[in-house]
């Protein structure tokens, strides 16, 4: 193996360990395999060309406005799937945005993310991920993601996005 070669198949074994479809792997391990098939995915119903919702569509729009390459998972083609990522998000409604593997939320962060000017440089990279997931806002909150899914918008805004560094 070159040197060249290696950082590409650490890469490759890092995020797909299992392959999504694998029907022999645990549904833990494929799902992290699907959340980790590209850098920034977007679990929605439909696709970003034929959206089935509202919500799937602006979520879609946002991250095409921001001009960032993104891959998405329909979850109204796989109801294992669609099920078993609630459960494993702990996020109940989609879409769900991931970055670098990392659940950030759904349409309503997304948009605060975006109307602050703070989801660009969360998917470039050039801000901490970790102080914006929706699991490091949770716990440091004391907060399930239930709790703040039955906040009010404003409030669950606040709750979330907070101050980024």
């Amino acid at each position: 193996v070159t040197q060249i070669a290696l950082p590409a198949i650490k890469s490759g074994l890092r995020r797909m360990i299992y392959s999504e479809d694998d029907p022999n792997a645990p549904m833990d391990q494929r799902l992290t395999a699907l959340i980790n098939r590209h850098k920034v995915m977007l679990f929605m119903k439909g696709s970003p060309q034929v959206p089935r919702n509202g919500f799937s569509r602006q979520a879609a729009e946002i991250l095409k406005e921001i001009q960032v390459a993104f891959d998405t998972f329909d979850i109204l083609e796989n109801e294992e799937v669609r099920r078993a990522l609630k459960t494993f998000s702990k996020w109940k409604t989609y879409p769900q945005l991931y970055v670098e593997g990392k659940l950030i939320g759904g349409l309503d962060i997304l948009k605060g993310l975006h109307e602050e000017g703070k989801l660009a440089a969360i998917v470039a990279g050039t801000a901490a991920t970790p102080e914006c997931s929706i699991a490091s806002k949770v716990d440091k909150r004391k907060l399930t993601a239930e709790d703040i899914q039955n906040m009010p918008p404003d409030r669950r805004l606040k709750a979330l996005v907070g101050k980024f560094t």
